[in-house]
């Protein structure tokens, strides 16, 4: 990790809201542009509009033209001077296959391969001009194992060897040769399974599993470290009909030792979350928003000091939600949407201040 910021470093900054309530929606950056995309509205209807913050020196939104296929929960990935989106929920609650370019140059989208098969719901990761995608939601609904090579130079797909595992809503990384792979869940089992990829010898290796099931859970990478954080915990067998329940679990993955740590050695969130934010920003884990036991979304924020071990207060979030996007660019936590009553256009950004840091 960076170095570790102070407490008081942090704070928020309110953006005019967004022109189109969203959750669900997909945040990435390319050139000086953040761009917010797709979503869905308040009956469940995928959007296909796309509005763009300035990175420097914004104040207001500018609607871009709109995807040309709708979609909610859309993989969106910059590459130069293209915003790809690839696949997500379309009409009806059906994974779409459609893979769209959209060139910062000259404002407008393209058509590029489809993918080889209708997918919601897969797990991406960038190395040099190539995309991986990993698992996903088939139209029958039916967890996946596949993995998919994307070359963007060619606008070929190419299938690699599946997961061991199949799943969807799973987090991936990259670290060196590896793409790993975490979480997830098959129908309403949440999976504990981590798997890696060698990027160079195409063959997977089963990790140890998280020790607990989650769903709904938070997931960080840093250099060295895969965090899972919090999330919804379905109650054994033995008492399957009780609720599932909040957590604040703290579990982290060493990758150079290739072991979970100790949980003697891993502090628990101070507040139970689910569906909540979480990124790396000012060197520390940083947890936004969510749900809890209590009947609206949560607003508090906490941060993880690696070095004092412990979780720290953060101003809270502005506008409580959950279900939010976020994208990290550089030093500030872009949080955007989500679920307050109903879609939400708040737009909000948790900055580190570097005089405070």
């Amino acid at each position: 990790m960076a170095s570790v910021s102070k407490s008081k470093a942090f704070r928020w900054e309110i953006l005019p809201a967004l022109p189109t309530r969203r959750v669900y929606c997909t945040l990435v950056a390319c050139g000086d542009l953040l761009y917010v995309m797709g979503g869905c509205d308040a009956v469940g209807n995928p959007l296909d509009s796309v509005e763009a913050w300035p990175l420097e020196g914004g104040r207001t939104w500018e609607r871009l033209p709109p995807m040309p296929t709708a979609r909610a929960g859309v993989g969106a990935v910059a590459m130069g001077k293209l915003v790809f989106a690839l696949g997500g929920v379309g009409l009806y609650h059906r994974p779409v296959p459609a893979v769209e370019a959209y060139g910062a140059d000259h404002k407008c989208w393209s058509s590029r391969s489809q993918m080889p098969e209708a997918i919601m719901g897969m797990a991406i990761a960038v190395r040099d001009c190539c995309f991986y995608l990993a698992g996903g939601m088939a139209n029958d609904t039916s967890p996946l194992s596949s993995l998919w090579e994307y070359d963007t130079l060619h606008d070929e797909w190419k299938a690699l060897p599946p997961m061991p595992t199949s799943r969807y809503g799973a987090v991936a990384c990259i670290r060196g040769n590896s793409l790993y792979i975490l979480g997830g869940r098959q129908c309403k089992q949440s999976i504990t399974a981590l798997e890696s990829f060698d990027l160079d010898t195409q063959a997977w290796t089963c990790l140890p599993s998280m020790t607990s099931k989650r769903s709904f859970s938070g997931y960080v990478s840093t250099d060295d470290m895969i965090y899972s954080l919090g999330g919804l915990e379905r109650p054994s067998l033995r008492n399957y009909h009780l609720r599932p329940t909040f957590v604040s679990t703290v579990e982290f993955f060493d990758i150079q030792q290739g072991i979970w740590l100790k949980s003697s050695k891993v502090p628990n969130m101070k507040k139970k979350r689910a569906d909540f934010v979480a990124a790396c920003l000012g060197g520390r884990v940083v947890v936004v928003g969510g749900l809890g036991n209590q009947p609206k979304p949560l607003g508090q924020v906490e941060a993880l000091h690696p070095v004092k071990n412990r979780w720290e207060l953060l101003p809270s979030m502005p506008t409580p939600r959950c279900s939010c996007s976020s994208l990290r660019v550089q030093n500030k936590l872009y949080v955007v949407g989500g679920v307050s009553r109903g879609p939400s256009d708040a737009a909000e950004v948790l900055t580190v201040d570097e005089a405070d840091a």
